[in-house]
């Protein structure tokens, strides 16, 4: 799943997902982030488009230490049509904040 750029607020990001729904695993390269500023964290969304409906997937609160920028996710939801990240102040939000969304695809 390719997860380009919201020109407005990421234009070079471009992030790759690899996505098997039957292990409900996913790996992500997240290389083209930028580091987050103190007291943030990127956080993962799984989408369903009709109604636009999110479900936190975790944070990425170790993005600064990992070298090779890839993380693994498990329990990945089988429903999933797309996938976003967000901005977000540590320990994550209930809801994205849309302001701050870096990146967005869907599965096709």
């Amino acid at each position: 799943v390719e997860l380009p750029g919201n020109q407005k607020v990421a234009k070079d990001v471009y992030v790759k997902a690899f996505y098997d729904p039957v292990a409900q695993k996913m790996f992500l390269d997240l290389k083209s982030l930028p580091e987050p500023p103190e007291g943030m964290v990127y956080q993962l969304w799984s989408l369903q488009f009709e109604p636009l409906t999110p479900e936190s997937m975790g944070t990425i609160a170790n993005y600064n230490a990992d070298e090779d920028k890839i993380f693994e996710l498990n329990d990945v939801p089988a429903n999933a049509q797309g996938f976003g990240i967000t901005l977000e102040p540590e320990g994550g939000s209930e809801t994205p904040t849309l302001s701050r969304l870096y990146a967005l695809g869907k599965i096709s």
